[in-house]
C-alpha cells in the first residue's frame, strides 16, 4: 500500500467517524428536555426538583396546569369557560353577580385572568422553554392589595407540585406544599391531591363518543363525593350535563354514563358571525362573549 492510498484511507475513516458521531448526537437529542422551574430565586428545602419535562408536552402541561388550577374550564363553577376558539384574545363570563375576564396572548396562552371574588392572576412565561416561569396573584383587601407569587416545580417523572408564597425570601418547605398534579406522558393532568386537608383529590377523566367527548370530574372534599361532567360536540358546546353522589369506577369498560346524565341547567345558547367564530354563548344566569384578534 503506497504512502498516498494509505493517507486518502486514514482521512476517509476520520470523515466516515465524525458524520457517526454527528449523527449518532442528533438522534440522542431528538427528545428534547426543558426543566420546570421559576425565576424568582424560590427554593425547596430538602427537596429535588430538577426533573426535566418533555419538551412536546409544554403547551398542555401549561394549558391544564392552569384551567384545572385557579381557572378551571368545565369543573366546577358555572362561570367557567367551556370552550376556548383559535385566534382568541378575551372570554368574558359574566353572571348577575360578578364576572371573570380570561385574556390570551398571541400563541393562544392564557396571559391573565381577572375575577370579582379571587382577585387577579398574571401568568409569566419562559422565554427560554414556554414553561410557566410563575404566577402573579393580587387580590384587594379593603384599600391594601395583597401580591403572592405561585410557582410550580416538577419532583418526579409525572408530578408536579405548587407552591403559593407571599416572602420571595422564604426557603419552602415540604410542609407548604399546596397542591400535588399527577400527570400522564402526554402532560394531561389526571389527578390533583390537596395535600393541606387530607385526602382531598380530584380526578379527570375523557371519554369519547361517537362525534363528542366527556369530560368527568370525580371529587372527594371533606366528607363530601360526586362525579360531575359534561358531553362536548364537535364543535365545543354542551350536550348533556352528568352528576352523582354514588362512587361509580370510572375506570371500569362497563361504566353506564347515561345512568348519571342530568337536565341541570338551561342550554348556552350559541352566536356566530359571518364567519363562523363563535360570538356568545348565553343563557338565563350567565353571559360569555368571545374577542379576537
Amino acid at each position: 500500500m503506497t504512502k498516498k492510498i494509505y493517507i486518502t484511507l486514514i482521512y476517509s475513516i476520520f470523515i466516515i467517524s465524525l458524520y457517526s458521531c454527528k449523527t449518532t448526537k442528533q438522534k440522542n437529542n431528538s427528545i428534547q428536555t426543558v426543566r420546570l422551574d421559576n425565576s424568582l430565586g424560590i427554593d425547596l428545602d430538602h427537596f429535588n426538583t430538577t426533573f426535566l419535562i418533555d419538551k412536546s408536552i409544554v403547551n398542555t402541561i401549561n394549558q391544564d396546569l392552569l384551567f384545572k388550577d385557579f381557572a378551571p374550564s368545565y369543573y366546577l363553577h358555572k362561570e367557567s369557560i367551556f370552550f376556548i376558539p383559535k385566534n382568541i384574545k378575551r372570554i368574558r363570563t359574566k353572571t348577575k353577580n360578578d364576572f371573570n375576564d380570561y385574556f390570551f396572548d398571541t400563541k393562544g396562552r392564557l396571559d391573565s385572568l381577572h375575577t370579582d371574588r379571587h382577585g387577579s392572576y398574571k401568568v409569566i412565561y419562559k422565554k427560554s422553554n414556554g414553561l410557566i416561569d410563575y404566577i402573579k396573584h393580587s387580590i384587594k383587601h379593603g384599600r391594601t392589595i395583597n401580591k403572592s407569587y405561585i410557582v410550580y416545580f416538577a419532583t418526579d417523572k409525572n408530578s408536579i407540585i405548587k407552591y403559593e408564597t407571599d416572602n420571595l425570601d422564604k426557603k419552602l418547605s415540604i410542609e407548604d406544599l399546596r397542591i400535588q398534579f399527577i400527570h400522564t406522558a402526554k402532560g394531561e393532568i389526571i389527578k390533583a391531591n390537596n395535600k393541606q386537608f387530607g385526602k382531598n383529590y380530584i380526578e379527570y377523566y375523557t371519554f369519547k363518543r361517537n362525534k363528542s367527548i366527556i369530560k368527568l370530574i370525580k371529587v372527594q372534599a371533606g366528607s363530601y363525593f360526586f362525579i360531575k361532567g359534561y358531553e362536548f360536540n364537535k364543535k365545543g358546546l354542551i350536550t348533556n350535563h352528568f352528576f352523582t353522589n354514588n362512587d361509580l369506577d370510572l375506570k371500569s369498560n362497563t361504566i353506564n354514563l347515561e345512568a348519571i346524565k342530568i337536565d341541570l341547567h338551561p342550554k348556552l345558547k350559541p352566536e356566530y358571525n359571518n364567519k363562523g367564530s363563535l360570538l356568545s354563548l348565553t343563557n338565563k344566569d350567565i353571559i360569555h362573549t368571545f374577542d379576537y384578534y
